[in-house]
Order: C-alpha cells, then sequence, then structure tokens
C-alpha cells in the first residue's frame, strides 16, 4: 500500500479535481504563481587562526550587533520587522551572522567589517517596493534562521551549509523588480531572454550575489577555504533557484514522496519531539540534506500565512499591492492581465485562502510530517485561514453554499494540523507503541556532520 502511494504521488499532481470549479482567486494561485497548466562537524579553535585572522579572533568573544529588540523575541516567531527601520533591521542580521549561540561557529567564514559591508552592499540593491524589498530579505533571513534553529540544524548540518543558506535567505531577490517571471517572459524583458525564460529572476539574484563577492572587500566568504567557497556556492545557487514557485509543486511531490518512504521512522521521531533515531538521521534528515535547504528557504519564502495573523495580515496587503501595479501595467501593455493582479475584480481576504489552501498548506503539511518540531507553524497556519475566511465573509458577503464549501476546505486544514500536534504527544500520539518499541532498540540521531553532498 506504501509503494502504490508513493507512486501515486510520483505521477500526479496535488491539485483540485476540478479547476474550472474555482474561483478566480484559486486559478490565479493554481495556475500562475504555482505555474500550472490546463557534513561532518568542524570543530572550530580560534587559537589556530593566524596574524591576518585577528579580527575573527576578537569577534569571537566580542557582540557585534546592538540590537533594538529583546533577544528572546528575536528567538521566536513573533518578530516583525515592519516595526524596524533600516539601521535596527540591520542590527538583527548582524545578531543571526554573529552573535546568534545557534550560529556562533559561522563567525569562521567571514569578519564583521566585511560582513557590514557586504550587508550594505546587498541593501542597496534592494529597492522600495512593497514587497520584494529589503525588510522582505531580512523576514526571510529571520524565518529560515529560526527554522534551522526548530530542526536542530547544528547538529545534522555543516557549518558552511548552515552559513550559505543564510546568505542567500538576504540575497534571495537582490534587485527584484516587482515583477513575476511570467511577466519577464511575456514582455520579452531582457532577463528572459538572457536566462532563456528559465527562472530569469532568481538566476539574476544569484548572480548579483556572487557579482558583490567578488569584490575583495564585500567578500562574505573571504575566510573560508576552497572546498567550503564551493560548497557554499553549491547551497545558494540550488537554494535560490528553487525559490522559483514553478518548482513548488515538484518541491511538495518530492517531500510528500520521502515522508511516505520514511513515514514510520517520522512518526516515531515526532513522539520523541525531533530526536528520533538513527534511522530517522540516517534516511530523513541527512540523506536529503540539499533538499531540506531548499525547502527551507522555499518555505521561508512564502511563510507569511504562518505567523501571527497581524503580520500576515500587513505582508498579504504588501504582495497584493505589488500585483496589482503589476496588473496596471498589464493593461497598459494590452497583455493578459493575472489573475491576482487586477485590483477591480480580486477580493483581498479571498484571495490569501486560496494561496494558503492550494499552495502553502500542502507544502507546510509536508513539512512538518518531516520535522515534527515545526508543528507549531501549521497550526498559526490553520489559524490565519479561519481569520481570512471570517474577513471574506464580512467584505464579500458570500452565498450560503460558498461559505459552506470554505468552511469544508477549512475545516480540514484545521483537522490536519490538530493531528501534527497530536502525534507529538508521547501519552495520546496513536504511535506511541511503536516509539516505545523502537526506543528499547537502541541507536542514536546524532552522528557526524558532513556537508551536503
Amino acid at each position: 500500500r506504501k509503494l502504490a502511494h508513493v507512486a501515486q504521488l510520483s505521477t500526479q499532481l496535488q491539485m483540485p479535481k476540478d479547476l474550472e470549479s474555482l474561483d478566480r482567486e484559486g486559478k490565479g494561485v493554481i495556475m500562475e504563481m504555482m505555474h500550472v497548466k490546463v557534513a561532518k562537524k568542524t570543530v572550530f579553535d580560534p587559537s589556530k587562526l593566524d596574524s591576518k585572522h585577528a579580527e575573527l579572533r576578537n569577534s569571537l568573544v566580542e557582540r557585534i550587533s546592538h540590537l533594538p529588540v529583546a533577544e528572546d523575541v528575536i528567538n521566536s516567531w513573533n518578530l516583525n520587522v515592519l516595526d524596524f527601520g533600516n539601521d535596527g533591521l540591520a542590527e538583527l542580521v548582524m545578531y543571526m551572522f554573529f552573535d546568534s549561540k545557534v550560529h556562533i561557529n559561522t563567525r569562521r567564514f567571514v569578519a564583521p567589517t566585511t560582513m557590514r559591508r557586504f550587508h550594505d552592499a546587498v541593501r542597496s540593491l534592494y529597492t522600495d517596493l512593497p514587497y520584494h524589498c529589503y525588510a522582505h530579505a531580512c523576514d526571510v533571513l529571520h524565518t529560515v534562521y529560526r527554522t534551522l534553529h526548530v530542526v536542530k540544524s547544528d547538529r545534522w548540518l555543516s557549518d558552511i551549509d548552515q552559513f550559505a543558506l543564510l546568505v542567500a535567505a538576504l540575497c534571495h531577490d537582490l534587485g527584484h523588480m516587482g515583477r513575476t517571471n511570467p511577466f519577464m517572459v511575456e514582455t520579452r524583458h531582457e532577463l528572459a531572454l538572457l536566462y532563456n525564460d528559465s527562472s530569469p529572476l532568481e538566476n539574476m539574484h544569484c548572480a548579483k550575489l556572487f557579482e558583490i563577492a567578488s569584490h575583495t572587500d564585500l567578500d562574505i566568504f573571504e575566510l573560508a577555504d576552497e572546498h567550503d567557497r564551493k560548497q557554499a556556492r553549491k547551497v545558494c545557487i540550488a537554494a535560490i533557484l528553487h525559490t522559483d514557485n514553478a518548482h513548488h509543486m515538484d518541491m511538495v511531490r518530492d517531500i510528500s514522496t520521502i515522508y511516505e518512504v520514511n513515514s514510520e521512522t517520522c512518526d516515531i521521531a515526532a513522539v520523541a519531539a525531533g530526536e528520533g533515531n538513527a534511522a530517522y538521521y540516517q534516511d530523513v534528515v541527512q540523506k536529503n540534506s540539499m533538499k531540506w535547504l531548499q525547502l527551507f528557504l522555499h518555505l521561508a519564502d512564502v511563510s507569511n500565512p504562518l505567523k501571527p495573523f497581524r503580520m500576515c495580515k500587513l505582508w498579504a496587503w504588501r504582495v497584493l499591492d505589488e500585483f496589482f501595479d503589476q496588473g496596471d501595467e498589464e493593461k497598459r501593455l494590452g497583455i493578459p492581465v493575472g489573475f491576482l493582479n487586477d485590483r477591480e475584480k480580486v477580493n483581498k481576504p479571498g484571495s490569501q485562502h486560496g494561496f494558503i489552501n492550494f499552495m502553502v498548506a500542502p507544502l507546510v503539511m509536508s513539512t512538518v510530517r518531516l520535522f515534527p518540531t515545526m508543528h507549531g507553524l501549521s497550526t498559526q497556519m490553520a489559524s490565519n485561514l479561519q481569520a481570512w475566511r471570517d474577513l471574506w465573509v464580512e467584505d464579500a458577503k458570500p452565498s450560503t453554499p460558498d461559505i459552506a464549501k470554505r468552511d469544508e476546505e477549512v475545516g480540514k486544514v484545521r483537522a490536519i494540523a490538530a493531528e501534527l500536534v497530536e502525534r507529538t504527544d508521547p501519552v495520546n500520539s496513536p504511535i506511541k507503541t511503536k516509539f516505545r518499541s523502537s526506543s528499547r532498540s537502541g541507536g542514536s540521531f546524532y552522528t557526524t556532520r558532513s556537508s551536503t553532498s
């Protein structure tokens, strides 16, 4: 039965059976946003650094950042980057790279002054857009930072993999112009011509990152050896390219398949609060580490529905403003206007239901099945989906049948989110017997780390 389910996942997209039955916003999410058509751990000893690394040696004992908010807020999902100006955000960035206890070993790849210069160069390439702006980059960076902490990545990812993913998060939308890839292709933009219509924006973001780092005084990888430099470039490129939503369905299918193959192992890990056993570490976590790096950045990039509703709503309005601005240009150019881009037709609260239900929820639920300590995000997402439903009813005054259909969809998401919490309860979890049996067999979850292959 498991093999049959895996085979089905590999051949079918997780789509509603009848696209024509969807509302405008639902079609927009599926057809346009998702592009569907009808290491071995290194122990760092600062005493071994030569004289040219003196600044780094000092930075290991000195606090680099000057935080605008308490550390416990940063180390939670409640940090709202929109509460801070650019200077405050810059200090948050420095904290996540230098002062966090979680990622302290990443200090050995760059000196603080170089990091600040690199950061300033990166910030200058983010334009004043409603959504794809410097604040969004910081929000995605923070979400990746928190995710790495929650999944205990410091125990199974190499320092260079973690460092490179943080760099990729900060730089993942460098130079964004507030237009989508389909718009670039439709208008024959120079980026679409340069990259042969294949992820033109994401390719450009990667290129700009390494263009900045090519300058000696801005080299974010200045202290890394040649092996780590190559690994960092590999991680940054793979992770940033996979933020293109054209890869979304493949990502959902891939991680769902990994769970189906390893479901018992993952369920045992859920009861153990993510600790699991040797099988979980070997067959799920380390075996697929590059996939998880891609997943974590993509998930962070679409994570607004996973945050407290006040933050979720602020970002939703921002992304819609950007979509509507593109829609206005599409009208002026006489080209097709995207389903989500027409300010005269889109119901704003209603659009969020489609975005969460069809795009974000399948990704999040599959992620939490694999990484059970992230279940707080799926719970918040389900709560937000209910809140958007209530705003939609108030704003659109829908018919009773339409409300009933939406309530059914919200109910399904809430039920799955509740199940994902329940499976982490060692007393009430339906797989508690399996866990106790496995625990007696021994085996350690954590062994020696190595870089992703």
